[in-house]
């Protein structure tokens, strides 16, 4: 089971800083930490855009309650 979406910003730099230190390549640290591959260049990249704030951003979609879904639309089709 993949853990991405489960680090926080702190996690995300260090696992960036274990990256560009050279203490292991992309796929041992993709490996180690249960990461797809391409998503430690997007926090990377992310990172060098934005800075911290870049790697607190969350890129999947988010989870709204059944509470809030009925209110989104009333106020679409009002």
């Amino acid at each position: 089971m993949s853990k991405t979406g489960q680090y926080i910003a702190e996690e995300i730099l260090a696992i960036l800083h274990e990256l560009t230190t050279g203490r292991a390549t992309l796929l041992e640290v993709a490996d180690k930490y249960e990461i797809h591959k391409t998503t430690l260049p997007d926090w990377r990249h992310r990172y060098e855009l934005y800075g911290y704030q870049g790697v607190e951003i969350r890129t999947h979609n988010q989870r709204y309650s059944t509470d809030l879904k009925p209110q989104a639309v009333q106020y679409y089709l009002s």
